[in-house]
């Protein structure tokens, strides 16, 4: 397992653990413009699908909550390409 004390994921370099690589998919797709729904669904996929959990009552909010989360988040930044700040 890595560990975030190790820097590696800092400054362009991989993910401190493919949970983020899975938030980086959901902030690219937004990125993208891709409908909120879409990234929702990725989500949940990605939960149930890819991590192998079993789906409960709030999967779909949680998703949601996260999505928008991170699409307020990313309205913040200046227009291009992202940078690490």
């Amino acid at each position: 397992m890595r560990e975030i004390s190790d820097g590696d994921w800092q400054d362009g370099g991989a993910c401190a653990d493919e949970y983020d690589s899975y938030l980086l998919q959901v902030v690219s797709k937004l990125r993208r413009g891709e409908p909120k729904s879409e990234v929702v669904a990725y989500m949940e996929d990605t939960e149930t699908g890819t991590i192998g959990l079993t789906p409960n009552e709030t999967l779909r909010s949680r998703a949601e909550a996260t999505v928008v989360a991170i699409g307020e988040y990313l309205e913040t930044f200046p227009p291009g390409p992202l940078k690490v700040r």
